[in-house]
C-alpha cells in the first residue's frame, strides 16, 4: 500500500511531505499511540471490512482513526481510506464519566455508612454519614411501611 493523496492535516499526524507521495505506508512514523497503521490498513484491504481506532498524541490530544476500503464508482477496492478526526473533548468526557463512575461504585459499597449527594449548583460530591441508629444490622426484617421504613432510616424494600 502506498500513499497516493493526503490531506494537510495529515502531515502533523504521521509525519508526511509532498515527496512522500509513492512511498509505502509502512515507512511512515507518526506522532500518536498508533504503531499498527500499515497492518491495519492491509487487513482492510483484504477482509473488505472497516477498522476504528483511538489513539493519542504526546499533547494528550486524542483521536479516532477510522479505515474503510476506497472503492471506485464502478465498486473495484482500489486503497484504503484513513481518516483522522480529533475527539479530544469527547475522550475527556468519557474519562470524566468513567471516574465518576468508580468514585458512584466505591459510595455504593460503601453506602451503608452514609450517601453521596451532589451539589446542583458546582456539581461537587458531598459524603453525608448516617448517624449509627439509621443503620439497620443484617438480619432483621425489612420495612413494610413508609413510616415503619422512614424511622429505621431504610427505604421500604430496602434491606443492608
Amino acid at each position: 500500500l502506498c500513499i497516493k493523496r493526503y490531506t494537510p492535516g495529515t502531515e502533523r499526524l504521521l509525519n508526511i511531505r509532498p515527496t512522500d507521495k509513492g512511498r509505502p505506508i509502512a515507512h511512515l512514523t507518526n506522532r500518536l499511540s498508533y504503531d499498527n497503521l500499515a497492518q491495519d490498513a492491509a487487513r482492510v484491504l483484504k477482509e473488505l471490512t472497516p477498522i476504528e481506532r483511538e489513539a493519542h498524541s504526546p499533547e494528550g490530544e486524542w483521536y479516532s482513526i477510522r479505515l474503510r476500503p476506497y472503492r471506485r464508482v464502478e465498486g473495484k477496492v482500489a486503497g484504503v481510506v484513513v481518516t483522522f478526526v480529533e475527539v479530544t473533548e469527547h475522550k475527556q468526557i468519557e474519562i470524566t464519566l468513567r471516574e465518576r463512575e468508580n468514585e458512584l461504585t466505591l459510595a455504593q459499597q460503601g453506602g451503608w455508612a452514609g450517601f453521596w449527594a451532589l451539589e446542583s449548583k458546582s456539581q461537587a460530591p458531598s459524603l453525608s454519614v448516617f448517624p449509627s441508629r439509621y443503620i439497620r444490622p443484617k438480619g432483621k426484617p425489612k420495612a413494610t411501611t413508609k413510616q415503619e421504613g422512614l424511622a429505621r432510616g431504610v427505604p421500604v424494600g430496602d434491606s443492608i
